[in-house]
């Protein structure tokens, strides 16, 4: 099962990652890590002196932004050495192109 479910994550990383060389022309670096997301995301900044900022999108619908940015913007922002931009869901992508 764990490989199964490594092989989608790399899917559909890979796919994502070709979608956005395309818009930026640049080439993402990937990463897949297991484990609870906001430890692992706060390790994976410690461990990549090249990351220089945490984009995340929150979610607009009732059921507030999401665990991740809850706890990356709340209790656990002191233990991130980058700054933290939050996307709401809501923006279309022209709105964010208007934004970058």
């Amino acid at each position: 099962m764990r490989d199964e479910a490594r092989a989608e994550a790399e899917i559909l990383l890979t796919r994502l990652a070709a979608e956005i060389e395309a818009l930026s022309g640049d080439i993402p670096a990937l990463y897949v890590r297991e484990g609870d997301p906001r430890d692992e995301v706060i390790r994976l900044i410690a461990d990549e002196p090249s990351i220089s900022q945490l984009v995340l999108a929150a979610d607009p619908g009732p059921g507030g932004p999401g665990p991740l940015v809850t706890a990356l913007t709340g209790r656990y922002v002191g233990r991130l050495r980058v700054p933290v931009t939050i996307i709401p869901g809501s923006l279309t992508y022209p709105q964010i192109d208007q934004i970058t």
